[in-house]
């Protein structure tokens, strides 16, 4: 599909969510980040994590529109949060059912819930930054990182922080942003770059 690159979009920022709203992000989230670890535990743990940080204010979710549709998205979350604190049975078998067919996802999961790295002070964090294959390399990516800025320096912070294992987007950050590279790690085949930098 290709993209002209004249077509408008629009961004907004999110205090609410509908359900279609968590059905396109998580849909582009799987699409976008096939091999992050959140989604293999299904639809309803990553709905209940968006309702949660929406419900208690703690992340500001911006989304790129096409059409109405969303095709990109930041969640930039304010304060710390364990993805354990979620998890029910349904959510657990479904991992471990999935891990029948890929049991490097069990290693996988037990790295990063047990990765810490100290987070600079008065930073907010990237947790998610996804766009639509479709709709890639035209600006969107960087507009939602300028808005993404914008609403942490609203809260007061002064740096953001993120960690990721896509190297194209993490030259950017570095080079771009001058970002400061706090850590590397590996795992498996996928090297995962956690960086933080100041707002101007």
């Amino acid at each position: 599909m290709k993209i002209n690159k004249k077509n408008s979009f629009s961004f907004r920022v999110l205090s609410s969510v509908s359900e279609d709203n968590i059905k396109q992000l998580y849909e582009i989230h799987l699409e976008s980040l096939p091999n992050d670890i959140i989604h293999h535990f299904g639809y309803n743990l990553v709905r209940r994590y968006i309702l949660r940080l929406i419900k208690k204010k703690d992340c500001k979710i911006i989304i790129a529109l096409s059409k109405e549709s969303i095709v990109g998205f930041i969640i930039l979350r304010f304060k710390e949060f364990n993805i354990k604190k979620l998890l029910d049975f349904q959510s657990i078998l479904k991992f471990f059912f999935k891990s029948i067919f890929n049991p490097m996802l069990i290693l996988r999961l037990f790295y990063q819930l047990n990765y810490t790295i100290k987070i600079p002070k008065q930073s907010c964090e990237i947790d998610y930054f996804a766009v639509s294959k479709n709709f890639k390399s035209i600006g969107i990516g960087k507009k939602l990182v300028k808005i993404a800025e914008k609403e942490a320096r609203k809260k007061k912070f002064k740096k953001i922080f993120t960690k990721t294992y896509n190297k194209n987007l993490a030259y950017y950050y570095m080079n771009k942003k001058k970002s400061v590279l706090l850590d590397k790690y590996k795992i498996f085949n996928y090297l995962y770059f956690c960086v933080y930098w100041k707002i101007n």
